[in-house]
């Protein structure tokens, strides 16, 4: 099974990444696809880090919707 790590956010050239149990990954820019950024899902595939755009709009989709039935 995969290990998911969404980009928390930037801080210089590193990125700061957390899994679901809320473990923290830093992360060097360069080690990043060169389109990746806040919210973006990644997973690392035995050679490199990628994003998984799916599971990136998956994810996003889930925190909106708990939103709206936050605010119903």
């Amino acid at each position: 099974m995969k290990e998911y790590w969404s980009i928390d956010r930037f801080e210089e050239d590193v990125a700061i990444a957390l899994n679901d149990q809320g473990d923290e990954l830093q992360l060097s820019t360069k080690e990043l696809p060169k389109n990746c950024k806040e919210g973006d899902v990644l997973y690392y595939d035995g050679t490199s880090y990628q994003i998984d755009g799916k599971e990136t709009i998956d994810r996003k989709d889930e925190v909106l919707s708990l939103l709206d039935d936050l605010f119903i």
